[in-house]
């Protein structure tokens, strides 16, 4: 996960604040929060399905795939 933060801070240039603050969030509302942020990132092209997928338990592989749903049709995409 460590990885996958560093490289979405050097492409969209996010402050250490920032990803602070995203994290604790993620920490503070467990896996809901952080499928909700993986289902953004892969809606707006930052990460890989791959990518996003291998940073949540299998379990919650249905439900970041129904969020990605909702997401896209939110969005219209």
């Amino acid at each position: 996960m460590k990885i996958l933060f560093s490289i979405i801070i050097r492409k969209e240039k996010l402050s250490v604040s920032e990803i602070e603050d995203a994290i604790q969030s993620n920490l503070e509302k467990g896996s809901i929060g952080l499928i909700n942020s993986l289902a953004e990132l892969f809606v707006d092209d930052k990460i890989t399905l791959d990518q996003a997928k291998s940073q949540i338990e299998e379990k919650n592989i249905e439900i970041l795939n129904r969020t990605i749903m909702q997401l896209k049709i939110k969005k219209g995409r």
